[in-house]
């Protein structure tokens, strides 16, 4: 993560944002397409998304690595890293944009016009510093059984 001191970096390494960082908490997921579908998984050479979080001053900082599952993947066929250490987590409600951007979430069954329902393979976080659900939580109750909003 070193490689990723800033947004600036994590732009030119080749990761675009998914328009979430508005949203509770004010955490942004920058996503690098060709590593979700390059077959490599849990590569720390070819993370699929860094996570960014909005402070009070306006600024972002770099706060989590995202590994993705390759597309064919499901809860079921995660692999066991360190049990219930690691949770993996997933959506299966997110509508999307066709410019890759998160356009919201099913509302009845339904996305907004101009999303398109796509659920996501099962993903994992690695925090850079301690979470009150630890290193490896999801945000805001995605993943494991800790619910708490990451600060």
């Amino acid at each position: 993560m070193t490689a990723f001191p800033d947004e600036a970096s994590v732009v030119a390494a080749g990761y675009r944002s998914i328009g979430d960082g508005r949203r509770a908490g004010g955490f942004e997921h920058f996503v690098n397409a060709a590593y979700t579908i390059d077959g490599r998984e849990l590569d720390h050479g070819a993370i699929e998304s860094i996570v960014l979080q909005r402070q009070p001053d306006g600024s972002k900082v770099v706060v989590s690595a995202m590994y993705i599952m390759n597309p064919d993947t499901t809860m079921a066929s995660v692999p066991d890293v360190a049990g219930e250490l690691t949770p993996w987590h997933d959506h299966q409600n997110l509508c999307w944009g066709s410019d890759g951007t998160l356009a919201g979430v099913l509302v009845n069954g339904v996305c907004r016009p101009g999303g398109t329902l796509r659920a996501t393979p099962p993903m994992m976080h690695v925090w850079l510093n301690d979470t009150p659900c630890g290193p490896f939580s999801g945000i805001q109750g995605h993943g494991g059984d800790c619910e708490h909003v990451h600060a």
